[in-house]
């Protein structure tokens, strides 16, 4: 910085002495051009003799100005300090062929020989009527010139000097205070960057500096509530991802660990002593169907997926996992989130519902057959008895809707417990004969209610599954429909990629919003006496959402109330 300053005090310095050496000959020419009429008015009244010599020298001789009077030939013919006859031919000399050449004046700068030193020399022509007499010259030692000019310059030389230690005084003082300024700032910058928001920066009072520690206070308390509310945030959802009983795992597009909660740990054995965070999932997934199903659904769409994965003992654990793409905010994929979930005991727990089920339906079967025996019978006998045959009538319509549910608890059964002897059966079969068949077997029933069947074919489709339990769902759906409808049941048939849809709807009083959810528990009523009297059993939809499950499908409900109801079950089509 200094440096600088000095070069440029040095330069304009230069600057300003070339333009006052170039300003002050300027002004000796100008001073040398104001003798010239001085002259002329001699030559004027004396003419080229040799008397104007004589007056030249008496005016002139004590002067620092030295006159000189050339005729057209170049001769001296008066000269203030020296004998004209001595001196050489003047023709050639610059001043005077630039004040012949231009007819208005001529000037140069050079050694003289005559005198002994370098000379500033300033010449004219004489006219009279417009005749040129002579060249009028008159010229000034150099000397003198430089003398006034270092007078000028040791002038600019000293104030320069003062002006450079000033300046350089000033700047050194306020190099420091700004670089004490800048210390401060970047030492408490240091320590933001370390961590320690809580500390503030003071004394910066120098304008800029001080409207920059106050931003960066400012900016260090917005950090430190930033950081507060981060931890804070991370501190909750540590803390829920440690209570989840759902195994969590967050992989970035590499699959790399990004996150491993507790009971990803359990599920997948890790060692408490191993951190999986920033390794690969391969290195914990020892199951070879757990690891192609989430290597393929990073792949492909997410999708839910569950497999039996043995355990160190050998024990058969089940698990649900899902693989979730992670989203970020340029709406592109950054990486997936893994969610397993063991259901070993809810299986096992619904295993040992459905096997109740079953031995209770088993079990049930033997005195309800015994009890339609000993019906029938007691009608042989005791038919002619009016109050008695009311009593034998009712005892058969409660045996039989009992017969009904232990066929429908059988079907549950047999669609819980073995779902891979179901699949076996698996046959190709066109969903227009399915309807068909549906149609024909609901047709006495539509006729006793008055109710209209009618049937829209979008697009015809084969669908793989078992024929008897499609059509026992697709039965149960439209017996629903004729039931609780008022007149009028639709079915429709179309196509959404790869999943075949039958949608079934009605035009009854419609099924409450907050009540649709529960439409596929078993025993679950809308309303409870009007199912009973119109002979359902309370487990026709849980059959149909069973079967739909067993087939890969789904069954869904869209319903508002006094608007009617649909169902739609969607089954994969025929490969």
């Amino acid at each position: 910085m200094i440096i600088v300053q000095i070069v440029t005090t040095v330069t304009i310095g230069l600057f300003f002495v070339q333009q006052i050496k170039t300003m002050h000959t300027e002004q000796t020419y100008k001073t040398l051009s104001n003798i010239i009429p001085i002259v002329k008015g001699d030559v004027h009244n004396i003419g080229l003799s040799p008397t104007l010599n004589r007056r030249i020298k008496e005016q002139f001789e004590t002067t620092k100005f030295r006159v000189t009077v050339i005729d057209t030939s170049g001769n001296v013919i008066a000269d203030s300090e020296s004998n004209p006859q001595k001196m050489d031919n003047h023709l050639m000399r610059k001043e005077v062929q630039d004040a012949l050449r231009s007819g208005k004046s001529g000037s140069a700068q050079r050694y003289s020989q005559t005198i002994g030193e370098d000379m500033a020399y300033f010449a004219k022509p004489y006219l009279n009527e417009e005749k040129l007499i002579a060249v009028l010259r008159v010229a000034m030692p150099m000397s003198t010139i430089q003398k006034e000019i270092h007078a000028i310059v040791e002038l600019i030389i000293v104030v320069g000097g003062i002006l450079l230690f000033l300046t350089i005084a000033t700047t050194l003082l306020i190099s420091r205070i700004i670089s004490a300024n800048i210390n401060q700032l970047v030492e408490s910058a240091h320590r933001f960057a370390s961590g320690e928001l809580h500390h503030r920066i003071h004394n910066t009072h120098a304008g800029e500096f001080e409207e920059l520690g106050v931003s960066l206070n400012a900016m260090a308390e917005r950090l430190s509530k930033s950081v507060d509310s981060v931890e804070k945030t991370k501190e909750e959802q540590s803390t829920i991802l440690r209570s989840m009983p759902t195994g969590v795992v967050a992989l970035d597009g590499d699959k790399t660990i990004l996150s491993f909660n507790a009971a990803a740990t359990k599920i997948l054995d890790v060692p408490d002593t191993v951190d999986p965070r920033g390794r690969q999932l391969e290195e914990f997934v020892r199951d070879v169907d757990l690891s192609a199903f989430i290597d393929q659904t990073t792949r492909a769409r997410p999708q839910r997926f569950e497999l039996v994965v043995l355990g160190r003992n050998g024990i058969g654990r089940e698990l649900i996992a899902k693989v979730q793409q992670l989203i970020d905010n340029e709406e592109k994929v950054s990486g997936y989130l893994v969610l397993l979930d063991d259901v070993t005991a809810l299986r096992r727990l619904e295993g040992i519902r459905s096997d109740f089920s079953a031995n209770v339906s088993h079990e049930l079967r033997t005195p309800i057959t015994a009890i339609k025996g000993y019906v029938e019978t007691l009608h042989d006998v005791y038919g002619k008895d009016e109050e008695t045959q009311k009593c034998l009538e009712i005892i058969e319509r409660n045996t039989v809707r009992l017969e009904k549910i232990i066929e429908d608890l059988l079907s549950l059964a047999s669609l819980e417990q073995d779902n891979d002897a179901v699949q076996s059966t698996f046959e190709t079969i066109a969903l227009d004969d399915v309807i068909t068949n549906v149609v024909s077997a609901c047709g006495d029933e539509a006729k006793v209610t008055h109710t209209q069947l009618s049937i829209q074919t979008d697009y015809k489709t084969t669908i793989s599954g078992n024929r008897q339990l499609l059509e026992q769902a697709c039965v149960n759906l439209v017996q629903n429909a004729i039931r609780y409808g008022n007149g009028e049941v639709k079915i429709h048939t179309g196509l959404d990629g790869d999943l075949a849809v039958l949608s079934v709807s009605d035009n009854g009083q419609g099924i409450p919003r907050d009540l649709q959810n529960r439409l596929f528990e078993r025993f679950f009523r809308v309303d409870k006496g009007r199912s009973r009297d119109s002979g359902g059993t309370g487990l026709g939809l849980a059959i149909v959402k069973h079967v739909a499950l067993v087939h890969g499908g789904s069954i869904s409900v869209s319903s508002g109330y006094g608007s009617g109801t649909t169902f739609e079950l969607r089954i994969p089509i025929a490969p």
